[in-house]
């Protein structure tokens, strides 16, 4: 976390607010993937150094992968958490009854999923498939905030599937279960989180585009009153 904050910083992001292609991109590559190679292949050279495990690689691998997932999704969530409580406008109800919609729809996707899975019917990896929709809504209407907090519940389920021997990742043991499981939700992830900080810095750019032309239109009318009022 402190290797994080001080690149961050480095770049001028700290801490980054998810609401540009920049500042998520920056997030990606210096929280999810830089920061945590690094600690990853330190804490894999120690345990070997140690005498605990035999493969660098392997450690480094799991502990990398598992940092990448939860800085995808715990992380944000914490980031922007902390920013709504500091904020003083609350969200609206309509909004908030759409985002209750979106995590039941979710829910029930992946109930969906995991009824799907236990009858054998394993022709479809409908797991991988079924959340998408949801997270694609969630991208496009909450941002990077509410994507995460669906990505955390996707992870969870996946996971604890996984572990309980469902889902298109047992085929191999379970160490190597879960590598394949973080490999995908992280593929899934990133693209997601970068479409979410594209539609939100076109917000932005929107809201600050009609502010200027409503204090435009002000300016404008002020000074045809005026001229009017000195006219013979």
């Amino acid at each position: 976390v402190t290797l994080t904050a001080i690149f961050l910083r480095y770049f001028k992001s700290a801490p980054p607010r998810f609401d540009s292609l920049r500042e998520a991109a920056l997030f990606v590559v210096v929280a999810i993937f830089l920061a945590p190679s690094l600690v990853s292949l330190a804490g894999g050279w120690l345990f070997v150094r140690v005498g605990w495990v035999n493969d660098v690689w392997l450690v480094a691998r799991g502990r990398f992968l598992n940092n990448v997932t939860t800085g995808l999704t715990v992380a944000p969530l914490l980031l922007l958490g902390i920013e709504a409580a500091l904020d003083a406008e609350r969200p609206r109800l309509r909004r908030c009854l759409e985002f209750l919609v979106l995590v039941a729809c979710l829910i029930a996707a992946l109930f969906l999923a995991h009824e799907w899975a236990s009858r054998g019917t394993h022709a479809l990896p409908v797991q991988l498939y079924a959340p998408l929709p949801f997270l694609l809504w969630a991208a496009a209407r909450f941002g990077v905030g509410g994507l995460a907090l669906c990505l955390l519940a996707v992870a969870v389920h996946s996971i604890s599937e996984t572990i309980d021997g469902h889902g298109p990742y047992v085929s191999q043991t379970p160490a190597e279960n879960v590598i394949a499981l973080q490999t995908s939700l992280a593929v899934l992830s990133v693209p997601l989180v970068f479409l979410a900080a594209v539609i939100a810095e076109r917000r932005k750019k929107d809201v600050a585009l009609q502010r200027s032309e409503e204090r435009y239109r002000s300016v404008v009318e002020d000074q045809t009153e005026l001229v009017c009022r000195y006219l013979p």
